[in-house]
C-alpha cells in the first residue's frame, strides 16, 4: 500500500478449485477476513467452510462437476448463504447470459440465481458448460465477464 496506488475500498478476491478453497477457508477465519475487507468474492468450484462474515458473492460450479462431491457446491453456497443472512428462497439470476461453451459450441445454460432476504448479494451459478475434458471443473465460458460485471455492481 506504501508504494502503489491501490483503492483498498476496491479489492476482492477470486480463486478456481484450490484457489477458490482457499479464499473460503480465509473467509472461514473472521480476524483473516476482517484484515483482507474484501469486497466481494467469486469463489470457482470451492469446497464448503463456514463463512465468518457477510460477504458479497458470486459462486460458479458445474452441476456435473466431477472434481467435488455431488453436494459441495449446495453446502458451499449454504455457507455463505447463512452468513450473509439470506432466506431459502431464490430468483433467476439475469443479468448472466447463456454462450456457447470454448471447446465444442455447445450452448451453456449459466443457471443462476439470485438469494432473497440476504444482507449482501448472493448468487449461485450451476452451469452445464462441458470443457475442461468433461469435468465441468473450470471457468464456463460466461465466467471471467460474469465475475467483472457483478464486481462493478459493488
Amino acid at each position: 500500500l506504501a508504494n502503489y496506488c491501490i483503492d483498498t475500498s476496491r479489492v476482492f478476491g477470486v480463486g478456481h478449485s484450490s484457489g477458490a478453497q482457499m479464499l473460503v477457508n480465509i473467509l472461514s477465519h473472521k480476524a483473516d477476513a476482517d484484515y483482507l475487507k474484501l469486497r466481494g468474492v467469486a469463489p470457482v468450484a470451492a469446497d464448503p467452510y463456514n463463512v465468518a462474515i457477510p460477504i458479497p458473492v458470486l459462486y460458479i460450479d458445474g452441476i456435473m462437476d466431477n472434481q467435488r462431491s455431488a453436494t459441495s457446491a449446495a453446502n458451499t453456497v449454504a455457507k455463505f448463504r447463512a452468513a450473509n443472512g439470506c432466506m431459502d428462497s431464490s430468483k433467476t439470476y439475469t443479468p448472466i447470459m447463456a454462450c456457447k461453451s470454448a471447446g465444442g459450441g455447445s450452448q451453456v445454460d449459466p443457471g443462476c440465481k439470485i438469494y432473497d432476504g440476504c444482507k449482501v448479494p448472493t448468487i449461485w451459478c450451476a452451469h452445464n458448460d462441458p470443457d475442461y475434458s468433461n469435468t465441468q471443473h473450470g471457468i464456463p465460458c460466461f465466467g471471467v465477464q460474469s465475475i467483472y460485471d457483478f464486481f462493478k455492481t459493488l
